[in-house]
């Protein structure tokens, strides 16, 4: 069932973020689309078993839920989207005016960017159609298809690894599949909470009357989505500010409620620490000449690789027992049949992926060490993701600017690497522009969650490895043929593609080869500060009690996608220090259905008005930042 509803929901999802533009699933941690699948799925599991016989158990719903929510993840917004916007720009927006194809054309290879005129001139003007032209594209995506597996592989041997530390010693929580697991309980339970359909009626209300008003004018609006910061403080001096958003979201509420009530405040309070160093560099002067003054997007990798640093400080007990395990030394640590796979494969598994991506940019003729720092710090920022979802349930969590092919140049300058290298760092930038549409996390939560059902481990991980494989091809034809059909240059489409495109070459390679960048010190000073001063919250937590901050906060707030939330956090934040505090945790638990059901709601009824505006090219409210 999962792999018959892969395809189908690959297109809805590029139709949506790519073609439409009228909601972005993949751009937040809990992807509407699945919920709303998921639904549906034990809606009709719950019907026929009444008057017959229930197709699915509850692991069956589970199973086809993680399976098309990693599909989702490579069909999303930083993966194959970016993608495609990367591989087909360069060769076919070649011009004299540019001088692209002296400048870097002997660099690309041929083997990973399609080179047929009429393929990329048909793709950018449309009324034509992908089976005309599949040929193109044989070759360049079989090899990101592999590079791809190859990634998600190693990531999978990861999860592996740190799944057991996580789990059954720290015993993170992992509030994201909280909402899953209550959607598929026998019975239907989580259904006969009144709190959640009394939560569910107040985004129903919202996208209602909010969807009217987009297609009558004249009806009154919930202005939700309407204010922003410089509205209400209008000095001059908090101008780099001014265009915060004051959003409501009711599904982010609802997320919030179920995150640590330490790292929840944390996400909101170091989320205005960086506006404050926005607004302090302004109003000193340190932005003039220095275009990345403060250097917000490398103070929070530093933060990133500082989490993953941390992570595995306090997993290293049972990292020496893994190691010990793949070179047969501790036998006994290896007896864990639960594993979806055995230490020794996990371990072995990663060191054979690691170098196949390794191999695969040597092969694009990148030097050694710049090759090095972007996968070291692409795995970094993995397991940071991985950590926060784990620890925090983060309903954002992205870090746009933050690429090491960007960085590297502007800490040492362009000219401290080849032009093949900084080649390939635009050939990369697809998989590190941003990290929203992460599927690490996504294969770490289905283990977590199968695991308290008493799913099998290794059954799933087949099963995810069959998700992968059609989700892949799936992600791919999805994102071809909406393009072909209407043209990535045309007005039908927003023009997404071109804009990952214009990033990764214009931007990006163009400018460091046309115009070297000198070399920037005060970024890899960032860097390291971040890296510091997430390392010293750590350790006040450990030595402070009580203390309040939390790295996690501090990494996770400079996102684009926090500006979104930020409000809604806080307010989620406010009820639940206000009910802990006077009601205790007995009305905690009480007011989770609640939490679930805005969730719920603005998902379910926000999903079906964005199919409404797909099918019939109607405007409608997006109830997704």
């Amino acid at each position: 069932m999962a792999l018959l509803i892969i395809p189908g929901n690959a297109w809805w999802v590029v139709m949506m973020e790519a073609v439409k533009y009228t909601g972005h699933p993949t751009t937040y941690s809990l992807y509407f689309n699945v919920v709303i699948i998921l639904a549906t799925l034990t809606a009709v599991n719950h019907l026929l078993g009444r008057v017959w016989c229930a197709p699915f158990t509850r692991t069956d719903l589970l199973v086809i839920y993680f399976m098309v929510a990693l599909a989702t993840s490579l069909a999303g917004h930083d993966q194959a989207q970016v993608l495609m916007g990367v591989i087909m720009w360069p060769i076919f927006k070649a011009t004299p005016e540019n001088n692209w194809t002296n400048t870097f054309g002997q660099f690309i290879p041929h083997w990973l960017v399609p080179r047929d005129p009429d393929a990329l001139r048909e793709f950018f003007v449309g009324n034509s159609g992908l089976l005309l032209h599949w040929r193109a594209f044989v070759a360049p995506l079989a090899c990101w298809g592999a590079f791809t597996l190859a990634l998600l592989l190693a990531f999978f041997c990861l999860n592996v690894i740190i799944r057991r530390q996580w789990v059954d010693s720290e015993r993170l929580t992992f509030p994201l599949v909280a909402l899953p697991l209550e959607m598929v309980e026998p019975e239907l339970r989580f259904y006969r909470h009144r709190a959640m359909w009394v939560a569910f009626c107040i985004p129903l209300l919202i996208n209602v009357v909010n969807n009217l008003h987009q297609w009558l004018p004249g009806l009154p609006e919930i202005k939700t989505r309407s204010y922003t910061v410089g509205q209400f403080i209008t000095n001059r001096y908090w101008a780099p500010v001014a265009g915060t958003p004051m959003f409501i979201f009711p599904f982010a509420i609802g997320i919030g409620y179920l995150l640590p009530l330490d790292v929840l405040g944390s996400s909101w309070i170091f989320f205005w620490w960086w506006k404050m160093e926005r607004v302090i560099g302004a109003a000193l002067g340190l932005t003039t000449g220095h275009p990345n003054a403060p250097y917000i997007s490398e103070q929070a990798y530093g933060g990133y690789i500082a989490l993953a640093v941390l992570a595995a400080y306090a997993g290293r007990h049972h990292l020496r027992r893994v190691l010990r395990c793949a070179v047969g030394l501790d036998p006994e640590y290896a007896r864990t049949r639960t594993e979806a796979l055995p230490y020794a494969v996990a371990v072995w598994g990663f060191v054979l992926a690691f170098s196949f991506l390794l191999w695969f940019g040597r092969t694009m003729g990148m030097e050694w060490w710049p090759l090095l720092a972007v996968f070291v710090g692409y795995f970094g920022i993995s397991v940071a993701v991985d950590r926060l979802r784990a620890e925090f349930g983060c309903p954002t969590h992205d870090l746009h600017a933050a690429y090491p092919g960007d960085m590297l140049p502007r800490m040492f300058g362009s000219l401290s690497f080849s032009p093949r290298t900084l080649t390939g760092f635009a050939l990369f930038f697809w998989f590190n522009r941003a990290h929203r549409s992460h599927p690490m996390p996504v294969q770490l939560e289905s283990l977590v969650a199968c695991g308290r059902v008493g799913a099998s481990q290794r059954r799933l991980a087949l099963a995810l490895g069959l998700a992968a494989v059609v989700g892949l091809v799936s992600a791919y034809i999805g994102v071809l043929q909406p393009h072909y059909a209407r043209g990535a240059d045309s007005a039908r489409t927003w023009g997404l593609l071109k804009h990952f495109g214009n990033e990764a070459w214009q931007f990006g390679l163009a400018t460091n080869l046309q115009t070297p960048r000198r070399a920037e010190p005060a970024s890899l000073y960032a860097m390291l500060i971040g890296f510091v001063f997430c390392v010293a919250l750590f350790a006040c937590r450990i030595r402070i009690a009580g203390f309040p901050l939390h790295p996690v906060g501090f990494a996770v707030s400079s996102s684009w996608s926090l500006d979104q939330v930020w409000l809604s956090l806080f307010i989620a934040w406010l009820c639940k220090v206000l009910i802990v505090r006077y009601g205790g945790l007995k009305l905690y638990r009480q007011a989770v259905p609640f939490a679930l059901g805005l969730i719920l709601g603005d998902f379910v009824v926000g999903g079906i008005f964005n199919m409404v505006g797909i099918f019939t090219g109607a405007s409608v409210y997006h109830f997704l930042g």
